[in-house]
């Protein structure tokens, strides 16, 4: 079969899928809309992508034929993982605990963070062009330090905040929807965008990326909560952020190509399409597998190294040379669990997860502990046509976890604080 007839297939599949889904009355299908929609420009892209002058200055020598069966592996992962998201709704007032943990814990954030938020952009502000490409290949250096820039005291906060960085995106909404002062919803907010200003010092372009649809998967969440006068200003306060983001990973894209314009569309069908590419001609082939050394692995920087490997930095020639390919280009997080665990034990483990979270959510979809579950859960989304997601930091991923055990707790109590629909102040309700 012709390989680019495969990749349209591929992108026909994607199609078909998302106007099924927009035709569907499912309780969660704007969530599902918004992370698919990934998929389906990454298989456009993929096909754009495939057989122009970067694939081939950049495919693997040895690459197999592209497999219609590997494709399909992908897409029957991705139907696994949406089921639970389809049946996901916020339609109940938001509870959270009673009393200002929440509050708190987001200015304590907010304020450890502005010393290494302003050091890393003013750090950002001294580069050009030329050094926004140098230092995205800098970084594939071991010795590396994305946080040479940081003075000690920065460093410090830093770390505190980054052991926070998938709590913030909610904290942030919450402030919002409960009606705080502005000069604690912007320290959140400072909070929030501090790891994806340290991401921009490392060239890289997924922190912006991940950014953009954090932000509009909580708007969603939260939507209900706003007043139509501060829903239209977060409307326009959130296209701006879209779209200055938006440009940098442009900017970014056109010094990575060197101001070659036929390169930087390349560039950019390379950046959405390859894990389409790179797992249906290569990591569907594989024969050993990495047994979760692929997905579980951390920064390497924190206490849990010496608890055990999995927590260790991923070790890119060690799991080379396992798979006997390249493990520094995507395979999408679907190729990641396949590279692990093989065809079933790849497909069992999506099943799991999805089963975990549905499990964990079902019946308190309100809860605010669940709309960080629903942020765990849809950042995999969110990355999915690159990578898994907590790859290089699983630590931080099980600490939010504990994070949320934690407010379950509190959320169980008899008294519980409700944030209210388009109300002043939020109010205490009894059970």
């Amino acid at each position: 079969m012709n390989q680019s007839f495969i990749l349209f297939i591929n992108l026909f599949i994607y199609i078909f899928s998302f106007i099924i889904v927009l035709k569907s009355n499912y309780k969660g299908k704007n969530f599902a809309l918004l992370i698919f929609s990934l998929f389906l420009v990454s298989s456009l892209c993929s096909l754009l992508y495939y057989r122009t002058s970067l694939y081939y200055a950049l495919t693997e020598a040895g690459s197999n034929d592209m497999s219609l069966f590997a494709l399909l592996f992908l897409f029957l992962n991705v139907v696994v993982f949406f089921r639970p998201i389809l049946s996901y709704a916020v339609d109940k007032q938001v509870t959270v605990p009673d009393h200002k943990i929440l509050y708190y814990l987001g200015v304590f954030l907010g304020i450890v963070s502005i010393l290494p938020f302003v050091e890393n952009i003013v750090h950002i502000l001294g580069f050009n062009s030329a050094r926004f490409a140098d230092v995205y290949y800098e970084k594939m250096d071991a010795n590396f330090d994305s946080k040479s820039h940081l003075s000690s005291i920065g460093k410090i906060c830093n770390g505190i905040v980054s052991w926070f960085q998938y709590i913030t995106p909610s904290l942030f909404f919450y402030m919002l929807a409960s009606k705080r002062k502005v000069i604690f919803i912007f320290l959140t907010l400072i909070a929030f965008l501090n790891p994806v200003s340290l991401g921009l010092i490392v060239g890289g372009r997924g922190e912006l990326f991940q950014m953009i649809f954090i932000l509009v998967l909580n708007y969603l969440l939260f939507r209900q909560y706003f007043t139509k006068k501060q829903d239209k200003v977060l409307k326009l306060v959130g296209l701006f952020f879209c779209v200055f983001a938006g440009s940098i990973l442009f900017f970014i894209t056109i010094a990575r190509a060197d101001g070659n314009s036929d390169l930087v569309y390349e560039q950019i069908y390379r950046y959405l399409g390859e894990g389409f590419i790179n797992f249906g001609e290569k990591g569907w082939y594989i024969t050993n597998h990495t047994h979760g050394y692929s997905i579980a692995n951390g920064t390497g920087q924190t206490f849990m190294k010496d608890i055990s490997d999995y927590f260790d930095a991923r070790d890119y020639p060690r799991l080379g040379s396992i798979t006997g390919m390249r493990m520094y280009v995507y395979y999408t997080v679907f190729g990641d669990y396949f590279i692990d665990f093989g065809l079933i034990g790849g497909i069992l483990f999506n099943v799991i997860l999805a089963l975990l979270f549905y499990l964990s959510v079902k019946g308190k979809e309100a809860h605010f502990s669940s709309l960080i579950l629903f942020n765990l859960y849809a950042k995999i989304g969110f990355i999915g046509i690159y990578c898994y997601a907590y790859m290089y930091k699983i630590e931080f991923l099980f600490f939010s976890l504990l994070v949320v055990f934690v407010l379950r707790k509190f959320e169980n109590a008899d008294e519980t604080r409700y944030i209210k629909v388009n109300e002043i102040k939020p109010v205490y309700a009894i059970k």
